[in-house]
């Protein structure tokens, strides 16, 4: 592709980046309820019962951890 040809295209798609911008802020925003594992694959075809079962466990093991235990 020359440089006039992606100007040219970068001229007619313009209107796009704003409504788009709003788009991918509402993505990225859902990024920490969905954390990566490592070892995981990033595919969505590996999501079963057990993988949501899990990241439930996670979670209730860390909201555990946010509680305080009374001393005397």
């Amino acid at each position: 592709m020359s440089l006039g040809m992606y100007i040219r295209w970068y001229a007619d798609n313009i209107w796009l980046f704003v409504p788009i911008q709003q788009k991918v802020q509402q993505f990225l925003e859902t990024i920490p309820k969905y954390p990566y594992q490592e070892g995981q694959n990033l595919n969505a075809g590996n999501i079963n019962y057990m993988s949501l079962k899990a990241a439930q466990a996670l979670k209730q093991l860390q909201e555990l951890n946010t509680l305080v235990v009374p001393t005397d």
